[in-house]
């Protein structure tokens, strides 16, 4: 089985909400490098949201994590986003593929999880950081259900 890469720039770095999800995490996964995509965030409240943006400059920053099992990780990430696979325009979310640049310059392709629609009273990050705002002393820790990659 391959890996999979996911751009995670919210509570997948900070702490999952969901036991089942962070148990599976725990044992198919590994945090990544810090990194960046393209995109708008805005603070939802006790979670971000993105939407993809064209300009260069807008910057989301977050976490890679490697998919050991994405056959196993992907329909639960799916379920804890919010994601309907049958109608992807349907759920709060919808999973894509996207271009994430490390902090070391690497491209890898990724997974992300991009808002459907804008929900009323999302503040938007300009600095594109939810993650600072969350764990301001540690912008290069570790999520504590994730495993460090090697």
């Amino acid at each position: 089985m391959t890996s999979q890469h996911l751009f995670a720039y919210g509570t997948l770095v900070t702490g999952i909400l969901d036991p089942q999800l962070a148990a599976v995490l725990r044992r198919y996964s590994r945090m990544g490098p810090w990194a960046s995509v393209a995109g708008r965030l805005f603070d939802l409240g006790e979670y971000p949201g993105a939407l993809p943006s064209d300009t260069p400059n807008q910057r989301i920053r977050g976490r890679l994590i490697e998919l050991l099992a994405p056959a196993r990780c992907l329909p639960l990430l799916d379920r804890y986003e919010d994601v309907d696979p049958d109608d992807p325009a349907r759920g709060l979310y919808r999973r894509e593929q996207v271009e994430a640049r490390t902090d070391g310059g690497a491209s890898i392709r990724c997974w992300i999880y991009w808002l459907n629609h804008l929900p009323h009273g999302a503040r938007p990050l300009p600095d594109g950081d939810w993650i600072g705002l969350r764990l301001p002393s540690d912008k290069d820790g570790v999520a504590p259900p994730l495993r460090r990659a090697p």
